[in-house]
């Protein structure tokens, strides 16, 4: 008998840009965290909205940093 692979799922909290690969089984039963959404449903314009949100909330480092 082959081992049978486990399938994962891609969730994205688009305040954050955490991005968690998790088991589609566990998920069902105990929910997708508040605040995360499902990576393959995930707009490109909402991408864009959240780098944005994000890019904008990043402090600027010390001078002479980049």
């Amino acid at each position: 008998m082959s081992a049978k692979k486990m399938q994962s799922v891609k969730i994205v909290n688009l305040e954050t840009g955490q991005v968690i690969e998790a088991d589609p089984y566990v998920l069902r039963e105990q929910c997708i965290p508040h605040g995360y959404r499902f990576a393959d449903e995930i707009t490109v314009e909402e991408w864009i909205e959240a780098l944005q949100r994000a890019f904008d909330r990043k402090e600027p480092g010390p001078a002479g940093s980049d």
